[in-house]
């Protein structure tokens, strides 16, 4: 009689999962302590995130999500021109998406996205965050009051917990043993600070950049980082004296 051994392979178990999750409209009133009535309204509409991963003798995940809009105003109450009353959102008119995004981990998925010019062939971990054209107004009675309520009573401790998480995160993240290198691409299309004279004066400053992108990698084993970044073009300009430089 022979004896024959047969040395089979296990098969890999792969195990795929897809979640996805949209948002119509979230509103949040930030109202005055002594007689209640409304200071700011946060808006944030039309997003969704949605989660792609495959485990099996490799790892791949892709994670992206989509900010349609999201807007920080003032009331309607006071002399504050109508302009003015939206502090932080989408330039008008520009676009219906605000903040875009991706997050990849494995070597296959982040293969199959083509961005010029970079050279992937070593990355374990890819980011891409593109930013529309966003306008800030800048009114010291409206920012000074925003930044008491969110450094006061529970908005404080919710923004407090919330920035100390993210710090955690993002310093695990950067320290984290990898043996490859991460990729994270930043492009903004525009960011414009309007200056008001006064919150009711038609007169104001306003500074524009143009197209920004930056591009940071780590390299292997935590031994170092490079960055690349453009700024395409820079404007102040007066609403009485035009453009200054």
């Amino acid at each position: 009689l022979t004896k024959v051994q047969t040395d089979v392979e296990p098969s890999t178990d792969i195990h795929a999962m897809f979640v996805l999750a949209k948002l119509g409209t979230f509103e949040m009133s930030l109202n005055a302590s002594d007689d209640d009535l409304p200071l700011f309204k946060l808006t944030m509409s039309d997003s969704k995130v949605s989660q792609n991963s495959v485990t099996g003798a490799e790892a791949n995940s892709e994670f992206t999500f989509e900010l349609g809009d999201f807007r920080v105003e003032s009331s309607n109450n006071g002399d504050t021109l109508e302009s003015y009353r939206i502090i932080l959102g989408l330039v008008p008119g520009s676009s219906s998406s605000l903040l875009s995004g991706k997050y990849c981990i494995g070597q296959d998925v982040i293969q199959s996205y083509k961005v010029s010019d970079l050279d992937k062939s070593k990355c374990i971990k890819y980011a891409e965050f593109c930013l529309s054209p966003m306008r800030y107004v800048h009114v010291h009675s409206q920012i000074f009051a925003l930044i008491d309520y969110a450094t006061e009573g529970v908005m404080g401790t919710m923004s407090s917990l919330a920035a100390s998480s993210a710090t955690e995160a993002a310093t695990e993240v950067a320290n984290s043993p990898h043996n490859g290198e991460q990729l994270f691409c930043i492009s903004a299309s525009g960011f414009e600070i309007v200056l008001p004279q006064a919150a009711y004066s038609e007169k104001s400053f306003s500074l524009q950049s143009g197209k920004f992108e930056g591009h940071f990698r780590t390299l292997e084993n935590g031994v170092g980082s490079k960055a690349k970044v453009s700024l395409t073009d820079f404007m102040l300009q007066c609403e009485q004296l035009g453009d200054m430089f």
